[in-house]
Order: C-alpha cells, then structure tokens, then sequence
C-alpha cells in the first residue's frame, strides 16, 4: 500500500513539475495545468467523479425528455380542443349572422365575420374553398345560395364591411375574403 502511495505522490510531483515549465514556455499553461490536475485526480481516485457526472447528466436529459413530452402532449391536447371547440353553423345561421351584422355599426373582428363554411375559421388559412363549395352546395337550392354569396363576398361590395374591420385583423380578413371570392367564381363551385 505504501508503494502505491509514493508512486502515486511520485507521479503528482512528475506531473507538478512538467506543468511548471509548461507555464513557462505558455502563457495560458493554466487551463493545462487544470487538465493535469485533472487527470492526476482520475489516476489517483478513479473514475467515480466521471461516473457520478455522467449519471447527473443522464438524470437532466431524461427530465428534460419527460419535460418535452409533457409540454407536447399539452400542445396536442390544446391542438385538439381547438378544433372541437371552432364553430359551426348552418346556412340560416350563416344569413341571420350576416343580417345582424349589415344592420350593426360595431366594429368586427376576423370571428365575427360568418365565412361561407361549415366549420367556422380562426385564421385565413383555414378559410378553404372545398369547404365553401360544400357548404353552398348542400342544399338543392344552391344557385340562390351562390349568389346570395357573391353579393355578400364580391370584393367591391365588401368594401362597406371592410371599413368596420378593426386595424389589427384588416390584413387578415382581406386574404381571406379573396379566398372566398376565388372560390365562389371557380368552376367547382358553379351549377
């Protein structure tokens, strides 16, 4: 045991002795010096240091997966009753909606508009065109539907809607109004 001892104390002087010059002919010999010492420690004690850290860090990557799993897994449920919760209407909703809004002077926002779809939108890229062709064409009335829409949807008509339209959802409820008008002149949407 006490030959171990001194060659363990032999090689710290070694060690000791070669990091001073080395801080002599290096200016940034401390890092060395820190690696050595290191080392010399590792050579000494073992690698439990190494093993408890590895261990520690296997510990934070696994909490950290169970983090993002969990914030995922909220996502997804948020995600899902979003879309069980987004409105639907029927097309005598649709015109009661519409009528209260032509008689209103308040200003509107993007959910307030009542689009020409089933499931109603949150944003303009939910506003689709097989949608609005669905919705206008499930009733054997659907040209009186069409036009109806397009007096509502024809973007020179809409105009006196748009000046209601709050600043912030203006840009937005444009886009989507385009959507519509596109779709409700496409062929797919004509009988």
């Amino acid at each position: 045991m006490a030959a171990k001892r001194n060659d363990s104390w032999r090689q710290m002087v070694d060690t000791f002795s070669w990091v001073e010059q080395q801080q002599r002919m290096n200016k940034s010999g401390w890092a060395t010096a820190q690696w050595v010492l290191e080392q010399q420690m590792r050579a000494i004690h073992g690698s439990e240091s190494d093993d408890r850290r590895r261990e520690a860090a296997e510990k934070r990557r696994a909490a950290h997966l169970r983090r993002r799993v969990k914030e995922e897994e909220a996502m997804s449920k948020e995600e899902s009753k979003r879309k069980r919760s987004r409105e639907t209407i029927t097309w005598e909703e649709y015109q009661a909606r519409w009528d209260a809004i032509h008689r209103s002077t308040q200003p509107l926002t993007f959910k307030d508009i009542p689009w020409p779809q089933s499931c109603q939108p949150s944003r303009p890229q939910h506003v689709l065109p097989q949608a609005i062709a669905t919705f206008l064409c499930t009733d054997p009335d659907t040209t009186l539907r069409r036009k109806r829409a397009l007096l509502v949807w024809h973007p020179d008509r809409f105009r006196r809607v748009m000046c209601r339209v709050v600043e912030k959802d203006r840009e937005k409820v444009e886009e989507a109004v385009g959507i519509v008008a596109r779709a409700l002149t496409a062929k797919e949407c004509r009988i």
